[in-house]
């Protein structure tokens, strides 16, 4: 579809659901989880014409939709209003007795939409939930909000990148990573590949984060040393926040860089560095989901604890280099978790707790060949350049990261990705 299309959801707020599901004119969601904000899709703005949509939860809960025509207000937010209509979601249940607030009546007060419940007049203001009738009473409204939905198989690589990386909310950010990866590849061996989108968007300077406390990265707990179920969950929550933001690393490298030209022979960079990216960052969005599904087993959720964004500082410090970025991303972050993966493992196997063991190996496994993706793609750079790819990773450690690369080394890991001890080891480890 070429024209610019929209999506109306709705957020709520769910305490302690095992399994919490949505099924509105075909779409179904469907989310695992405990305390969390959840983004539900009700379907295409263009077929919401009525004035009121009654939402059923598999809970057996209830939500009342209400569409009305905007009004000027101080508590609506810009999003909430397109061609004139506001959206509203509320508990569709009375909190005074129980009414059917589908059949409640609307008037305006004071710039604000009031629905009264029918069977005693119990009043409630859409936007904040509060009854004039009773201070105790109160129904629990939800943000509506309508989201732009430019995005179709036609749309570019960037373009996705771009939505990938301002999307706050984990599972969008998970969901459009998933889909770009499958319609990027089945294009790649279509007549009509996708286009790049090369220098058509910009980037966000930090992509955003939905509902998670921040703190500087030496702020940052201890968590233990895996005996206890609380600290299990803390090295988890904590390897979480990381895989959280190594898809966004991963997509930023392509859009961030993506009209980048090597020095003298002024060479592109070929399709196939997006598309090892890409897998890349397909394979951080199932990390954070294998890591947030053990996380909620344990009985926590993803957002419990506080997290930094210590990853996204050295992505910042090199956002106007590519050889830098992959050189203290991928071959120094990245690498170190070669380094630390196994002595993890292995604390969470000795707990007993094999289910996160299972986890955690697969993360490895996958976390080499992130590796060798940076490996492969600054030699390939260095080649076109004339460079030493190991000299001009030693010059950006120097120049962009704080510390120095310090064993233990896991030497075999690191083979396989394409480091021997020339690149970080010996009497000529490198120091910044």
């Amino acid at each position: 579809m070429s024209d610019r299309r929209h999506v109306m959801s709705v957020d709520v707020f769910c305490f302690f659901v095992p399994s919490f599901s949505l099924i509105v004119d075909d779409v179904v969601s469907i989310v695992r989880g405990t305390v969390r904000t959840m983004s539900i899709k009700l379907g295409e703005l263009s077929d919401l014409i009525n004035a009121r949509y009654v939402v059923h939860l598999s809970d057996g809960k209830r939500l009342v939709l209400f569409r009305l025509p905007s009004i000027e207000s101080s508590l609506q937010k810009p999003h909430e209003s397109l061609d004139g209509w506001s959206y509203y979601a509320m508990e569709a249940e009375c909190p005074h007795a129980g009414g059917p607030m589908e059949e409640s009546s609307v008037d305006i007060e004071d710039s604000a939409y009031i629905v009264s419940c029918p069977w005693h007049a119990y009043d409630f203001n859409v936007e904040t939930g509060e009854s004039s009738m009773d201070s105790e009473h109160f129904t629990t409204t939800h943000t509506s909000k309508i989201a732009s939905r430019s995005l179709d198989e036609n749309s570019s690589f960037c373009d996705w990148a771009v939505e990938i990386l301002n999307s706050a909310d984990p599972e969008r950010k998970i969901e459009l990573t998933h889909r770009l990866y499958t319609v990027f590849n089945d294009k790649e061996t279509s007549p009509s590949p996708m286009a790049l989108g090369k220098g058509t968007v910009v980037p966000p300077d930090q992509p955003p984060r939905q509902g998670l406390v921040e703190v500087m990265p030496w702020q940052s707990q201890y968590h233990g040393r895996g005996g206890s179920v609380k600290s299990r969950i803390a090295m988890l929550h904590a390897l979480a926040n990381i895989e959280l933001w190594a898809i966004d690393l991963a997509i930023d490298i392509c859009v961030r860089f993506a009209s980048f030209h090597t020095e003298q022979n002024e060479h592109e960079l070929p399709r196939a560095f997006f598309q090892d990216w890409l897998k890349v960052a397909n394979d951080e969005a199932k990390h954070f989901s294998l890591l947030r599904t053990r996380i909620e087993e344990l009985g926590s959720h993803f957002g419990a604890l506080s997290v930094h964004h210590g990853l996204w500082e050295s992505a910042t410090r090199t956002a106007h280099d590519i050889r830098a970025r992959i050189s203290i991303i991928a071959l120094v972050h990245e690498a170190r978790g070669l380094d630390i993966n196994p002595m993890t493992i292995e604390k969470f196997r000795k707990s007993g707790d094999l289910d996160s063991v299972k986890a955690l190996e697969i993360i490895h496994h996958d976390e080499i060949t992130h590796v060798t993706t940076g490996h492969r793609w600054l030699t390939w750079i260095c080649d076109q350049e004339g460079t030493d790819p190991i000299q001009v990773f030693r010059s950006n450690v120097q120049k962009y990261f704080r510390g120095s690369i310090r064993g233990p080394f896991n030497k075999e890991a690191r083979l396989q990705a394409g480091m021997d001890q020339r690149w970080y080891g010996g009497d000529n480890a490198v120091k910044s």
